[in-house]
């Protein structure tokens, strides 16, 4: 039994691998950009301390945001999907390819412009994962649409 399940893990191939898409980081840079302006257009004392509270928190948005795209990662092999994320408690999910029912591409106008969007995948016992902003998600879908067939 042990020889079986070491030949299926030698036969597995990783087809493709992404992670976070770089607009993640959006919220992040418009908290720390945003009180520049506000500062340096406004001179009221409050609206100062404001933006100040502001661009901190932007800053911890930023590093927050870093920390997950460094260490979210989505793959398909040939035989399952392999979604890993999670900054201080790393948290791994996986799916038997044979076990998912069907997926949905979820992609706007600026997703298409920037090569962004989500991926709601279903499986066969209910489980619903939601991969939100990916990068190359029409890679990701093609691929694990030739692997479900």
């Amino acid at each position: 039994m042990k020889n079986k399940k070491i030949k299926e893990v030698e036969k597995e191939k990783v087809l493709f691998i992404t992670n976070l898409h770089w607009k993640t980081f959006l919220d992040a840079i418009v908290c720390i950009v945003l009180p520049f302006i506000i500062i340096f257009t406004n001179d009221n004392r409050n609206t100062g301390i404001a933006a100040i509270v502001m661009f901190l928190l932007g800053i911890l948005l930023l590093v927050q945001r870093y920390m997950a795209q460094k260490t979210s990662e989505f793959a398909i092999t040939n035989l399952r999907l392999i979604i890993k994320r999670g900054i201080f408690k790393s948290k791994s999910q996986i799916a038997l390819l044979n076990r998912i029912e069907g997926f949905q591409l979820r992609q706007g106008v600026f997703g298409r412009l920037i090569n962004s969007g989500s991926i709601i995948i279903k499986d066969k016992s209910g489980a619903v994962y939601k991969l939100k902003d990916l990068k190359k998600p029409k890679e990701f879908s093609k691929i694990l649409g030739e692997q479900i067939k």
